[in-house]
Parts: structure tokens; sequence; C-alpha cells
């Protein structure tokens, strides 16, 4: 894909966005796309319940204002304490549920999951428009394998410009965290420059992983 396909997606994928009928999972991650550490317990604690538990006390949460709403939808530091609440959330339900010898779930594992499950409530009626609105805006694209394939093409690196992604086991979380930050503000930059958000960037990333499978 190049810039002008890019470009020529954006609309559709906007469309596709703001359409709630395009929501096809229950938490925005398909139970076999959970990749985390192996460790974890059988029963009722796969990955996948796990996850899912996660995603419905996140919901309950917004729900009984826990994590106020208002505050989410009005701006980006509203909604970037929606999404540490959810990693920290995330987090501690897989350290508790795990096999004592298996390792913590990754940063870059967490915050994937977290990013593509925030993008699902779009379609979730207690937060209807406005938080599909702030989801649209502050929003980050999942750095999954289609988004990294799709930025690297259309952001190169050169020098100390460009999208890298360069994640290694041996990262401690603040390393990790920098690298992360660094990907998604660059992810941004590109964005706002061509009139579109990380969140649709994910979007068009996915589509044309997809056709390519």
């Amino acid at each position: 894909m190049n810039l002008k396909d890019f470009k020529d997606q954006i609309q559709p994928a906007t469309d596709w966005f703001f359409d709630p009928t395009n929501e096809e999972t229950e938490t925005g991650v398909d139970g076999q796309d959970i990749r985390v550490t192996t460790g974890y317990q059988t029963g009722d604690n796969t990955p996948s319940k796990v996850h899912s538990d996660w995603f419905k006390t996140l919901k309950a949460d917004l729900e009984a204002g826990k994590i106020s709403l208002g505050t989410v939808c009005t701006d980006s530091k509203g909604f970037a304490k929606l999404r540490a609440a959810a990693e920290k959330g995330l987090v501690e339900q897989f350290q508790q549920r795990k096999k004592p010898t298996a390792k913590l779930i990754s940063l870059h594992s967490t915050r994937r999951l977290v990013n593509l499950s925030l993008k699902s409530l779009r379609t979730w009626d207690v937060g209807g428009r406005p938080l599909a609105d702030a989801i649209y805006k502050f929003g980050h694209s999942a750095l999954n394998e289609p988004v990294v394939d799709l930025a690297e093409k259309l952001i190169p690196a050169n020098g100390d410009n460009g999208f890298v992604y360069n994640i290694s086991g041996n990262d401690t979380d603040a390393q990790a965290a920098q690298k992360y930050d660094a990907a998604q503000q660059t992810i941004r930059t590109f964005c706002e420059a061509h009139g579109t958000t990380p969140v649709i960037f994910d979007i068009i990333a996915r589509s044309e992983h997809l056709k390519k499978a």
C-alpha cells in the first residue's frame, strides 16, 4: 500500500469505525488472538477467559462511575486515565490467575490487548457517540504485525526520523514503554498530517493484512 492508497481508504475506514454493526467480537479481540506468555491456568483461567473477565469489569467500572465517562470523553488526559486504569487492571488479572512460575504479561501484549478492547467500546450503548468520538480522537493503534508492517512502509525510518518499533524480550518496562510511546507518536504525527487518527490507521492496516491472508 502506498500513500495514495492509504488516503483513499481513510473515509471508508472512518465510516466502518462509526458503524456499530461492524464489531464482530465481544471484547475487540478474537479469542484465538490472545497471545500471551505460556504458564497460565486452564479452565476459568485461560488467557481468553482472563481477558474477557477483565473487560467486563472495566465496563462495569465505567458504568458505575468509578472511571468517569465524562472525563474520558473530554480530552486526551481523561482518555489516558482510562487507558492507564485498563492496563493496570489487565496486568492484575493476569498476575492473580497465572501459574506461580509464569512470567508476567509483557507491556507490549498488555497495551495491544487494551487498545483493541478500547476500540471496541465505540459500539457500547452506555458510552454512545461521545465515547466513540473520544476513541476516534485519542485511541492508539494496536502496534500489532499489520500496523507495524504498514507503518514501516508509509513512514520509513530515516536516521532519527520515521517509524521504528524494535521490541525485545530483554527490555525493561521503562524501555518498552519508551519505544511504545515513540512509535505511537510517530503514527499520530503521520495521521494528523493526512487528516486522520491512529485508530483509523489501525483499521486500514488490518484490512490490508486480511487482503493478503
